[in-house]
């Protein structure tokens, strides 16, 4: 039976694997090799907690074997549970100080959770170690990366690439540490292999179509090109600008998108057609992921199309439901202008303090909501909550200083959209709503960590993504107080 279990994993057939080995399990309990490779086949098959529970099973068997810690820490990683995979690849390295794989994993973990100097004590050992790995060299350069030691993770990506030509990951996040430096000649030709890495693409297939990827130099005229929204509601709503510029070539515009997307997206000018995501498309010639349209352009810094707004709020969209002032939605096509939101004299404007995701990026862009308590008292402003994701702390929060919570009433991006645009501007960290605000030419300011996602560049408080929008950068790493302090100062009369 072990045998055959082998052989469907090697297959790729997991659950086939998984159902061979519970058997095994159930009949020889105290076989630590089974529940490894049960852990195993529940971590390739993307279920952290049967993994971590098999792996502490197997553990509770042979606690001197590092490996089985290493590998639990994996699984403790993947289910955002990195305290703990610390402690597990911590333990590894007291069993075998010189286990390089306990090190990198530690590192890479170190890294997620912001102990930055850790993580490159650890990972440096790893090279000198094994100076031929290409993965402790991406590892490195990541580390370096986040400390916005820009030139210096290009090397470490370099070095990688040379000893494994094909390595991805590494060409991938080259491409992103580049176009944050402003080269984004080559930098967009890297980022394209994002599709085929791993952590990136997890949950999306590879190739979703079989039509041909439009790269730029294929004529258009009497085409039909469909538009995938192929990463986060930002990222769309930042790289969607693009499809009128497709139909201005001749060719017809289908875009794929989450539901949240919908409404607005029909919206946008040239767009022929929304293909909601999990429904069938109609038939097309090409396709094309949204943020592969940059690289199809051939988009460089001072190129970036900004015909701003791109979203046509008065055109067809329905107001949105149960905020102060609006008449009910339907949940239709986009309609008249809404009356406007309730409100004491002076400027509103909105604002969201987290990002909506999890993960370390979501954790270096988020402050929490007690470090807006200052900027929140600034006189002349009333200021209005639209984060969509609050605790039932955080509400309390709010309600106890009278400040009015939407985000719970905005139920897609064209009630969200119908919000900012009632409002005098929007103060939010690096989220959909930051590109949102500016999409629809309303004041916008981002504040950003102090190493930022590529597309902000640096050493800019401005951006030609979108004309109205303002950066605040933290000076240092973590620096949100000065952050505040600036916006502040910037709110003063």
């Amino acid at each position: 039976m072990h045998d055959r279990a082998l052989s469907l994993a090697r297959q790729g057939d997991w659950s086939g694997a998984i159902a061979l080995w519970q058997q095994m399990a159930a009949a020889a309990p105290h076989d630590g090799a089974t529940w490894k490779n049960l852990g195993i086949a529940y971590y390739r098959s993307g279920h952290w907690l049967q993994s971590i529970d098999c792996y502490q099973r197997a553990i509770a068997l042979r606690p001197a074997d590092p490996g089985l810690r290493v590998n639990l820490g994996a699984a403790l990683k993947q289910a955002q549970q990195l305290p703990a995979a610390v402690a597990e690849y911590e333990r590894a390295i007291a069993l075998d100080p010189n286990h390089w794989d306990a090190h990198r994993n530690l590192a890479n973990a170190l890294e997620k959770l912001g102990d930055l100097i850790s993580a490159e004590i650890h990972i440096r050992q790893v090279v000198a170690a094994l100076p031929q790995c290409a993965k402790a060299r991406h590892s490195l350069g990541n580390i370096l990366w986040e400390q916005g030691r820009y030139e210096d993770a290009i090397a470490q990506y370099n070095q990688a690439l040379a000893i494994e030509p094909d390595f991805h990951e590494a060409i991938a996040n080259r491409g992103m540490v580049q176009m944050t430096l402003g080269q984004w000649e080559q930098g967009l030709v890297d980022y394209e292999h994002r599709w085929f890495c791993v952590e990136t693409a997890r949950g999306l297939p590879p190739v979703p179509f079989p039509q041909p990827v439009w790269t730029g130099a294929q004529p258009l005229a009497g085409k039909t090109i469909l538009l995938y929204s192929d990463m986060g509601f930002g990222d769309a709503l930042n790289f969607v600008r693009y499809a009128p510029l497709l139909a201005a070539r001749g060719a017809r515009v289908l875009l794929e998108c989450p539901r949240p997307l919908a409404r607005l997206f029909g919206t946008v000018a040239g767009v022929a057609q929304v293909v909601i995501r999990g429904e069938t498309p109609p038939p097309f010639d090409y396709w094309s992921p949204l943020m592969s349209l940059p690289a199809a352009f051939g988009t460089t810094p001072a190129t970036i199309p900004a015909d701003i707004p791109y979203f046509q709020l008065g055109q067809s969209l329905q107001s949105p439901q149960s905020l102060p002032g609006f008449p009910p939605s339907t949940q239709g096509p986009i309609g008249p202008e809404p009356s406007p939101i309730a409100s004491p004299a002076g400027q509103r404007w909105g604002f969201v303090w987290a990002s909506g995701k999890t993960g370390a990026t979501a954790r270096k862009r988020s402050t929490a909501l007690a470090q807006w308590a200052a900027l929140l008292r600034s006189p002349g402003y009333q200021f209005l909550s639209l984060q969509t994701e609050t605790s039932p702390e955080e509400r309390a929060w709010l309600a106890d200083r009278g400040i009015p919570a939407l985000g719970d009433r905005l139920t897609d991006f064209a009630d969200t959209a119908h919000a900012i645009a009632q409002l005098d501007g929007v103060i939010t960290v690096d989220t959909a709503t930051a590109h949102l605000a500016g999409a629809i030419g309303k004041p916008v300011w981002i504040l950003l960590p102090a190493v930022p996602d590529w597309r902000w560049l640096l050493n800019t408080d401005r951006t030609r993504w979108y004309p109205t929008a303002r950066l605040f950068r933290q000076p240092k790493i973590g620096d949100w107080a000065a952050v505040f302090d600036q916006v502040q100062r910037a709110l003063a009369p």
